[in-house]
């Protein structure tokens, strides 16, 4: 209920139950007022808004004894004395922005007929004459046409691109965001927007679609789309100095705070420090942090649609999570679809396509994706093993009574990074069992140390975090080192499942390769071996010679060494031979070659690449692999290309010779028809 002792251009006016609010809904206008009184005077006016904008966020850090017992959870955080004057003025201004920016927003979209969620993203903010005189005519032009719409996003697209390509470079500071926060903010209300403009411009039920607009919109769009998570961390930041404990904490460094400091300070700050502004602090940085998580996310199934090209679509993504399980997902950029954002912080990945397995490491604390293989997650193996040994060791000392379990893991895990250290690199499938049969063990007593931990006989529904506050530290630090070895042993069980999964599938698909293989060099053999030798014609022998030289490469290339500009020579040249061989006539007893043998034999070199640049054939042979290259000879694709070649030109002018390359090259082009690839 609104308090009647203050003005509604006052922020003590507004209902002070209701907790401080995100960055997005004070500047969106979307408020948790109950009074329709409240509501109603909140909105009145710019000053009023001003007021209610304020009581959403924090004004005053937290005690400087809520702030101590924080920091001693989390010292890293911990701000020097000389740099925390820089930083509350700072705060200050970020707090400023925030409102001045939510005023205008709200103000100048108040009272506007929305008749989509798109719409407001075209205003302009505001609510002086000039801006309320050019928001009437944006006005007009969003209620006209699906065309008009798309001029509206082109323009503000334009407008907004050099922002948008500078957040992403990094190289705009945070000095810079909060002075010109309003811009800043546009960019992001665009870039968030991108999956509605996408699904927006899709017809449904028959019906034309909201928005339209060109390809090369759409392609900015999508970029938009996969980039939205790196423009919000960006933009919020200033939510997160806006909260007065940043003078005195490192708030931003929470995103990337370890799992267990993190729990630390969040429990403190959530629960038990009783303060709105400590509790805002860790809720809206802890946020971000659950964010940051699909950066690395959206980073990682762009490198996946960079490098696999046409196969991305339909990729797979098996990965270790830090539940110690295995895990997979289908390629997708649809935030819905948040297997990576739950289960993986950082890590190996390895993404399978039909034509075969590539592995990226993923760091999501940084948000970084790189190329790798599996080699690099079994070298941290040992790595890791000796940290834990290590901390399992640093939270026993002093203790000379402890438990069975506890004992049992200490002697086990030496023996565990010993077996791990003999599997070796590529690994042996025995010593990779007997290294898992060890972790098995390991992690057994692990769990029965924990379960005795987390159970309290006496109350069995008692919740666990109720029962670690009532432990001293020595025993918070003993469950946390067992509750560490328990996550290390499940992930190398499985990572030892997910490499064992990679060499039986490699052994298959070179099993598997070897059989088509076979298959394709006999059928090969058949089409352009010794048996399928070509007569002379009346020019002599350069077809057969052309059937030779295409017959050596293909058991060449098929057997031994793939080279991909030498397969579409090939592929080529098993074109132009069918082309040849359908001009051939016979006068009498005497085989007459047509003009494209007598060219071939006037001037191979030129027919060669004449026949190369021939747009069907420069497309069959787009992306050529070995296994395309196969496909092209087992389906004869050769024939099936050169049927169309002369079938376009005949279509074309049907008293021409078909076998006229040059003149069906013209034909080609003047049509601007692609002739479809050969049958794979």
């Amino acid at each position: 209920m609104p308090n009647p002792n203050y003005r509604p251009d006052q922020p003590e006016y507004y209902d002070s139950s209701a907790k401080l609010d995100t960055m997005n809904n004070i500047i969106g206008g979307n408020h948790a007022l109950k009074s329709e009184e409240e509501v109603a005077n909140a909105f009145a006016n710019a000053e009023n808004y001003r007021a209610y904008a304020k009581s959403r966020l924090p004004q005053k850090a937290s005690s400087q004894e809520i702030i101590e017992t924080a920091l001693e959870k989390a010292p890293s955080l911990r701000i020097k004395t000389r740099q925390q004057k820089g930083r509350r003025e700072l705060s200050e201004k970020a707090r400023q922005a925030i409102v001045e920016a939510a005023v205008r927003k709200v103000m100048g979209q108040n009272g506007r007929k929305l008749n989509n969620r798109l719409d407001a993203v075209f205003f302009l903010r505001g609510a002086d004459s000039k801006t309320r005189e050019k928001n009437d005519a944006l006005e007009q032009r969003i209620q006209s046409t699906p065309e008009e719409r798309g001029r509206l996003l082109e323009e503000r697209i334009k407008n907004d691109m050099e922002l948008y390509r500078r957040i992403l470079a990094g190289t705009v500071t945070k000095e810079e965001l909060i002075d010109n926060f309003e811009q800043f903010h546009m960019v992001q209300d665009l870039v968030t927007n991108a999956t509605n403009f996408l699904s927006d411009s899709v017809p449904q039920e028959g019906k034309e679609p909201y928005i339209k607009f060109s390809p090369e919109i759409k392609d900015i769009l999508v970029d938009m789309e996969r980039n939205s998570t790196a423009v919000y961390l960006f933009v919020n930041k200033i939510r997160i100095i806006a909260n007065p404990n940043y003078e005195f904490m490192d708030l931003e460094q929470v995103l990337d705070l370890d799992n267990a400091t993190h729990e630390e300070i969040d429990t403190y700050a959530m629960m038990d420090s009783n303060d709105l502004v400590m509790e805002d602090a860790l809720l809206i940085s802890g946020t971000d942090r659950t964010i940051k998580k699909s950066l690395g996310r959206d980073n990682l199934m762009k490198q996946i649609s960079e490098d696999l090209h046409k196969e991305f679509e339909n990729a797979k993504l098996d990965f270790v999570g830090y539940d110690g399980k295995r895990h997979t997902m289908q390629y997708t950029t649809e935030h819905k679809y948040d297997t990576i954002e739950q289960n993986l912080r950082q890590g190996c990945v390895m993404v399978t396509t039909s034509h075969g397995k590539k592995w990226y490491h993923l760091d999501n604390v940084a948000g970084t994706v790189r190329a790798t293989d599996s080699s690099e997650m079994l070298s941290s193996m040992a790595a890791s093993a000796e940290g834990v040994i290590k901390g399992l060791k640093k939270a026993n000392r002093g203790l000379f009574f402890g438990s069975k379990e506890y004992d049992n893991v200490l002697k086990g895990m030496p023996e565990v990074l010993n077996s791990i250290k003999e599997v070796g690199n590529p690994p042996d499938f025995k010593k990779m069992d007997l290294a898992t049969a060890q972790l098995q063990e390991v992690l057994k007593e692990c769990e029965k140390y924990l379960k005795r931990k987390e159970e309290d006989p006496e109350n069995p529904e008692r919740d666990f975090r109720s029962i670690r506050q009532e432990m001293s530290q020595r025993e918070k630090n003993r469950y946390d080192a067992m509750k560490e070895t328990a996550n290390y042993c499940r992930m190398q069980i499985s990572a030892y499942e997910l490499k064992k999964q990679e060499i039986k599938e490699e052994m298959n698909a070179s099993l598997n390769r070897r059989a088509h293989e076979m298959e394709a060099v006999d059928k090969a053999d058949a089409v352009y071996g010794k048996d399928a030798t070509l007569a002379a014609s009346n020019v002599g022998t350069i077809a057969d010679e052309l059937r030779a030289d295409i017959n050596g490469s293909l058991k060449r290339m098929l057997e031994e060494e793939f080279d991909i500009d030498e397969a579409r020579e090939t592929f080529s040249n098993m074109v132009l031979l069918e082309v040849i061989k359908r001009g051939r006539s016979l006068d009498g007893d005497t085989l007459v070659a047509g003009e494209m043998e007598e060219k071939l034999a006037e001037k191979p070199e030129q027919m060669v690449r004449d026949m190369r640049n021939y747009p069907a054939v420069k497309a069959a042979c787009a992306d050529m692999t070995w296994d395309k290259l196969r496909k092209f000879v087992m389906n004869d694709g050769a024939k099936a290309l050169a049927d169309k070649i002369l079938g376009a030109a005949k279509e074309y002018n049907p008293d021409a010779k078909a076998n006229e390359l040059q003149m069906q090259n013209e034909q080609e082009m003047q049509k601007q028809q692609e002739v479809p690839k050969a049958m794979m």
